[in-house]
């Protein structure tokens, strides 16, 4: 049985019935980088609408993190002990700067109180374009062709999970 949900995830707590849910998947939103043009593929920016509350529209790395957090804290209201999460995610440059997401969504998730069960690394070389340098001459850059399924377990106080 399942239900389609419409609305902003950081009101994912309130939607959902504590601890009805076995089992969530998601891939969350790559802070502000679909805005950017893909210098890799040569594709333009891709463009998820103009809502203020779109996590998508956040620009302050820092804040977005926060907004993230107050998603996976409904996430665990919502989850079931012993149940599961699953977070697709890829680290990502902006600039000169590297952002490591999937470090960071999983110390927020642990913060949260989920337990980090495990660890994909996802090989997309047939989604995205093959291995290469970027960048070249001027500096070093190499394109990502892999995303990390993070996987979470709720382990209660009690045990349970």
């Amino acid at each position: 049985d399942y239900r389609l949900l419409q609305g902003d995830a950081r009101e994912v707590g309130e939607l959902l019935a504590p601890e009805s849910v076995d089992f969530c998947v998601s891939s969350p939103p790559y802070w502000d980088i679909l805005r950017q043009r893909r210098t890799a593929d040569k594709r333009e920016e891709r463009h998820y609408g103009d809502r203020a509350a779109n996590l998508g529209e956040i620009r302050e790395y820092d804040a977005f993190l926060a907004a993230l957090r107050a998603v996976f804290e409904g996430l665990w209201r919502a989850l079931r002990p012993g149940g599961y999460c699953c977070l697709v995610v890829m680290d990502l440059r902006k600039g000169a700067r590297f952002y490591p997401l999937h470090q960071e969504v999983a110390h927020l998730m642990e913060k949260v109180g989920f337990t980090y069960d495990d660890l994909i690394v996802w090989d997309r070389r047939a989604e995205y374009n093959n291995l290469r340098p970027l960048g070249y001459p001027c500096k070093f850059r190499i394109n990502k062709v892999h995303e990390f399924i993070l996987i979470f377990e709720k382990i209660v106080a009690d045990g349970t999970g």
